[in-house]
């Protein structure tokens, strides 16, 4: 299945709306429902929730761990958070699934301000 891949109006990637839809599809079979409802694909549809939002909201921590693990050689997005040292990610976006490493970039910079951390991740591109 290919992602949908949401922006705000400036075109820039709304990465929580975008990490919510497909970790929820990919790993719960959930999928978007008329008026904005989340449902279970398997059984009888019952909902989830509205909104894509919601999903983050109330998985944050189950999308940022799917996410680490898959783009990362860390366990979780809280020890990818508070790796010792000077350590920050080197995430290489742009390209094909290159928002994923966005979006998890956006995700560590964000929570190492909420920690007044200096540490941003290193967004890198693929040279060919």
């Amino acid at each position: 299945m290919r992602t949908r891949i949401y922006r705000d109006s400036d075109g820039r990637l709304d990465w929580q709306m975008t990490m919510a839809r497909e970790w929820a599809t990919e790993e719960r079979g959930w999928a978007s429902a008329g008026g904005g409802w989340i449902r279970r694909q398997q059984g009888e549809g019952s909902v989830v929730c509205q909104g894509w939002g919601s999903v983050y909201a109330h998985y944050k921590t189950e999308i940022l761990n799917y996410y680490t693990s898959l783009l990362t050689c860390s366990d979780s997005f809280d020890a990818l958070v508070k790796a010792p040292g000077n350590y920050r990610p080197t995430l290489i976006v742009g390209g094909k699934g290159g928002w994923r490493y966005e979006a998890l970039a956006e995700a560590y910079d964000l929570a190492q301000a909420k920690r007044n951390d200096p540490r941003r991740a290193y967004r890198g591109r693929k040279v060919s």
